[in-house]
């Protein structure tokens, strides 16, 4: 109880569309199945604060939200030029540069 997740990181880069939704149905019944049995904390979580000074330690830059919405808008801006809903940015260096890191 408290750890769940579904997809790749359940099985490995393996199946399709389909089977990632079916995990993540599955991950989503057994979530709710132990809130109703009450085996998850209640209350305000720490969140990215407990995590926080752990990656700063390691010299971990997160990409924040409004770093990934920069990121977005600059797929689909390339893709227009291409004729396409978005052009995919596939090396990380570049998404860093194009972040000012």
């Amino acid at each position: 109880p408290g750890l769940y997740c579904s997809g790749w990181v359940k099985r490995g880069p393996t199946g399709v569309i389909a089977t990632t939704m079916t995990d993540s149905f599955l991950t989503g019944q057994m979530l709710l199945q132990d809130l109703k049995a009450g085996l998850l904390p209640s209350g305000p979580r720490p969140g990215y604060a407990a995590i926080e000074a752990l990656l700063s330690s390691r010299g971990v830059q997160p990409v924040s939200f409004s770093d990934w919405e920069k990121l977005d808008a600059e797929e689909v801006s390339r893709g227009k030029g291409a004729g396409k809903p978005r052009e995919k940015l596939l090396d990380p260096q570049e998404m860093l540069r194009l972040l000012g890191r």
